[in-house]
């Protein structure tokens, strides 16, 4: 069974890279998988000479993910507000 996974995209042309798809299976959780995940991706983005900076987007009410991405050292940038319209 799958127990964690991470998608990273690379644009060096930009600078820039970003962490699109990221998870851990929920049996798996809170023994170091995904510090090692994310480790890994980051090292993959930043073995791109020109990439200076790394983003990524996580919704406000993922304290546990949130936690995660500050003590590997991510910094909140902004806050994005999502609209909806049903038809």
């Amino acid at each position: 069974m799958l127990q964690g996974y991470l998608y990273a995209e690379a644009e060096p042309g930009f600078a820039e890279g970003s962490v699109e798809f990221f998870g851990v299976n929920p049996i798996a959780r809170g023994g170091g998988l995904g510090s090692a995940l994310l480790a890994k991706g980051i090292q993959w983005l930043f073995s791109f000479q020109a990439i200076e900076e790394i983003s990524l987007c996580v919704s406000s009410d993922n304290e546990k993910a949130i936690h995660l991405y500050k003590k590997i050292g991510f910094k909140v940038e902004q806050e994005l507000i999502v609209f909806e319209k049903s038809i």
